[in-house]
């Protein structure tokens, strides 16, 4: 009789340390997708690894909110333009923020044109505060008149 009690114990023990995984793993996880200024990232990649190693997927909405159903034990958040998050401690209302991607593209120019001489400017004419003060009152006109490359009509 007393072997008995001890292999249900025993088999008890073995059933609840089997059941361990599952129970910190949560049956649903759901929250928002915000980057590093705490605005909502729309259209974010939700991949969830669930207790048994299936992959569940979601699509954050307008808002930024997902949610993935089943024994969530982490998840990755992606976006174009951000790099991956990944979180651990999944909750019915967590938060995964994504942090811009780092771009390491570099730009070689080369010169292909020898040096050029440019024309010379076209001669242009100053005509100096001092010589329209000298001018009569209302003779501004006659000064634009003589001044060579001026339009008038």
């Amino acid at each position: 009789m007393h072997v008995r009690a001890v292999l249900v114990r025993v088999m008890a023990v073995c059933l609840l340390a089997a059941m361990a995984p599952q129970a910190s793993a949560q049956t649903m996880a759901s929250g928002t997708v915000i980057d590093v200024s705490g605005l909502a990232v729309a259209g974010a990649e939700i991949t969830a690894r669930t207790s048994g190693d299936q992959i569940a997927t979601a699509t954050a909405g307008p808002d930024g909110r997902f949610t993935v159903r089943g024994p969530v034990v982490s998840l990755r958040a992606t976006a174009p333009g951000f790099a991956p998050t990944d979180v651990d401690e999944v909750s019915s209302d967590m938060q995964a923020v994504l942090r811009p991607a780092t771009f390491a593209d570099s730009v070689v120019v080369t010169a292909t044109r020898r040096v050029e001489r440019l024309p010379s400017a076209t001669p242009s004419t100053v005509v100096t505060s001092a010589e329209l003060g000298n001018s009569a009152a209302g003779a501004l006109d006659e000064v634009l008149r003589s001044t060579p490359g001026s339009c008038h009509d």
